[in-house]
């Protein structure tokens, strides 16, 4: 629902579920997890910063207690969390630090998330160099295991760099292949968003970075 942009059948979903969870004398964490993951997203997307924060801590911590090597996965929530806040350096080096733990567990997926969040962080900064370099690693492994989500993701991303380099063409085809891309995967929170950044460039405004 969190995907569809449905937040309030998410909220019915989540409180649900909570309740069904109360009910366990001994509720399974990986359970506990999934339920703050689903309400950590409704968070993210309300731009409830902070509310995002604890939850991926809670959800670490209970990972860790029980000596799970997911906690790495819930430690890019709040990678992500110094991305929205602007606390770059932090982000930067918990992403770099986390992608390197994710590639010597074996994880194939996440590390997309933290080489294109980077490449936001350079981009945010002003170094499309090293934005590039970033990029082009997600772009790899997105394409490699066809992550169609990232696929659309690095593609708005490659719209925003070519932006930022004056050319305006290509920036407009990256945008509307991804348009096409969330459109089919039926993300309708980053269709608006990314239709939104389209209708900037053919105004020649700067698209949110």
């Amino acid at each position: 629902m969190c995907y569809r942009g449905d937040l309030s059948m998410a909220d019915t979903c989540i409180q649900k579920a909570q309740y069904l969870l109360s009910k366990l004398a001994n509720p399974d964490p990986a359970l506990i997890i999934s339920i703050y993951y689903a309400h950590l997203l409704i968070h993210e997307i309300r731009k409830e910063f902070y509310e995002m924060y604890n939850l991926a801590n809670k959800s670490t911590e209970i990972a860790r207690t029980n000596n799970w090597p997911m906690q790495i996965i819930s430690q890019y929530d709040i990678a992500e969390y110094y991305y929205y806040v602007g606390r770059y350096d932090e982000a930067k080096e918990l992403f770099q630090s986390l992608i390197t733990a994710s590639i010597e567990h074996g994880y194939h997926r996440r590390p997309i998330s933290g080489w294109l969040y980077l490449a936001k962080i350079a981009l945010c900064l002003g170094n499309m160099d090293e934005a590039e370099k970033h990029l082009q690693q997600g772009e790899e492994q997105a394409k490699e295991i066809q992550h169609q989500y990232h696929i659309a993701e690095s593609k708005r991303i490659r719209s925003q760099l070519h932006f930022l380099r004056g050319d305006f063409g290509k920036a407009r085809i990256a945008l509307v292949e991804s348009i096409d891309l969330f459109e089919r995967l039926g993300m309708r929170r980053e269709l608006a968003e990314t239709r939104e950044e389209l209708r900037r460039i053919k105004a020649g405004e700067m698209p949110v970075v």
